[in-house]
């Protein structure tokens, strides 16, 4: 099992909280998608594992019930996908291991 999640440069503060309490708990099997690459740098800077999640939606806050903010919860669905196709072909090459 992998925990993840993803946001925006925005909400870094939220996502080191939640890396944070991870490492914490000695869970390492978790990534975060960084929805721009303001946070891609970040994450890597940090040497948190992260993927470019290449949204195309803004940096800032996406404001509860705007325009953006409701792109941003039809863009979920992509996003999940675009995840397991990535990670659909790692599992393969795992179960080729055990």
């Amino acid at each position: 099992m992998v925990l993840v999640t993803w946001a925006n440069d925005h909400y870094f503060d939220f996502v080191m909280n939640w890396v944070t309490t991870l490492q914490r708990l000695s869970v390492s099997n978790f990534m975060v998608g960084a929805m721009d690459d303001d946070l891609l740098h970040r994450l890597l800077a940090e040497n948190i594992p992260t993927w470019a999640m290449n949204s195309g939606l803004s940096t800032k806050d996406f404001g509860w019930g705007t325009a953006t903010f409701h792109k941003m919860g039809r863009s979920k669905i992509s996003l999940i996908h675009d995840f397991v196709k990535m990670v659909r072909p790692l599992k393969s090459l795992g179960s080729l291991r055990a």
